[in-house]
């Protein structure tokens, strides 16, 4: 599997708009302009859809962690991989619903956090 780089991290808090606050001013990151589910989409200059994901919720917690793959081939490759090895695959690779769709497939890793792999991606407008 050859990872690319790092896509997007999606968080969930209970504190929402002081987290977007937060981001936004502390860390430099700006809205998407995407409006999905109730999340907060933000992004830095790198070219991607997004890097950070919001969700308001009870608990803070790392709700997922997506990592790039160059092709489709490769996502299904991976999944493949991971089901012989017995990892449990939560989303099989298919057409994606969040931000810059893609293809992709979503799996647990052993501390049951979702781990997502995905290609083709739409960049997001570039800063």
């Amino acid at each position: 599997m050859n990872v690319t780089h790092l896509r997007y991290v999606a968080l969930v808090t209970p504190e929402f708009e002081r987290s977007r606050d937060f981001f936004s001013e502390a860390w430099g990151l700006r809205d998407a302009g995407i409006a999905l589910d109730g999340c907060a989409f933000l992004q830095t200059r790198s070219g991607e859809a997004f890097q950070l994901a919001l969700r308001a919720g009870p608990q803070r917690r790392i709700e997922r962690i997506a990592f790039a793959l160059a092709t489709p081939a490769e996502v299904d490759e991976a999944a493949r991989a991971l089901e012989r090895a017995g990892v449990r695959i939560v989303a099989a690779p298919q057409r994606l619903d969040t931000p810059g769709r893609g293809y992709g497939v979503r799996f647990l890793d052993p501390d049951n956090r979702c781990l997502a792999l995905s290609a083709d991606v739409a960049p997001g407008p570039a800063g």
